[in-house]
């Protein structure tokens, strides 16, 4: 059992000399900011009660909307929505039998396209590149289709 909890014990010391938080269990998890008002004190000289209190009213506008089915759009960030979920059927394990899953409704949050390209800039620059590319193979495609029509 000691050679079992050696390598555990190891990697706790390093996840916390690296700042990272330990469950009881000894799985890592990643250092959680609250609900990021104190980033947001800092970034604009606010307290952090302020900061607080404007993240609340920005969150408690965006749950509003999308409760009452109006999508919000953040533009560089992304869209939250609200999406139907259909009635299905489902299976139950335990007891080996069909059951039913009523409709729902879910939110949704879709990423915009800066959101994206902060993510993963090679992804961005990947899908530029392949959109700069694209007209151009269109302009050659339509350009013989041109002199064709021209010669009739």
């Amino acid at each position: 059992m000691r050679g079992h909890l050696t390598p555990r014990v190891g990697r706790r010391k390093a996840a916390v000399a690296a700042g990272r938080k330990i469950r009881a269990g000894g799985s890592e998890q990643p250092r959680r900011d609250g609900n990021g008002a104190h980033r947001l004190a800092a970034a604009h000289d606010l307290s952090k009660a302020e900061a607080a209190r404007v993240l609340d009213t920005v969150t408690g506008a965006i749950v509003g909307a999308v409760k009452k089915g109006d999508p919000v759009q953040i533009l560089g960030f992304g869209t939250f929505k609200q999406v139907a979920r259909a009635a299905r059927s489902g299976f139950n394990p335990q007891a080996g039998t069909k059951i039913k899953i009523a409709a729902t409704k879910v939110p949704k949050f879709v990423p915009g396209a800066a959101f994206k390209a902060a993510i993963d800039p090679k992804a961005a620059k990947r899908k530029a590149e392949k959109a700069a590319a694209k007209p151009a193979v269109k302009k050659a495609a339509a350009a013989p289709k041109k002199a064709a029509a021209k010669k009739k």
